[in-house]
């Protein structure tokens, strides 16, 4: 088995960190994240939010933090966290985007959040596949 490079190794280190904050803003502390001075209809909107569309959140950070760890690990399943990830991710924004409550009282920046979110899975995606076919993941 080939050695990873080190962009894989920095790039992998980043997305695990990237995606175990992803976990503490899905599961932490509301007000340490700010969320103790939301705005009520911000509020009201997440309270409002649909079992599916939580699961997807949830889906997507669980599925993300384990593909970090298996990158970590060097194996092949990485690639399979990183597509449920992104699966869970799209069920998420389908309420919050599709839903015009919602829409309207999602923060500024929250869509470009959600576009960074999205770019990183590829990343993950990308980088695995390179390690794949480099032979460096099992």
């Amino acid at each position: 088995m080939q050695k990873p490079s080190i962009s894989y190794w920095i790039i992998t280190t980043i997305l695990t960190l990237w995606n175990a904050f992803g976990m503490y803003a899905v599961f932490g502390d509301p007000y340490l994240l700010g969320y103790g001075a939301i705005e009520p209809d911000q509020l009201k909107m997440l309270e409002a939010r649909p079992a599916w569309a939580l699961a997807g959140s949830v889906t997507a950070v669980v599925a993300g933090v384990l593909a970090g760890l298996m990158m970590l690990a060097r194996r092949k399943i990485a690639r399979t966290f990183f597509v449920t990830s992104l699966i869970g991710l799209i069920l998420q924004d389908i309420w919050f985007f599709g839903n015009e409550t919602a829409r309207t009282a999602l923060p500024s920046g929250f869509a470009g959040l959600q576009a960074a979110i999205v770019v990183s899975i590829l990343v993950g995606l990308w980088t695995c596949q390179r390690a794949i076919a480099k032979g460096s993941m099992r």
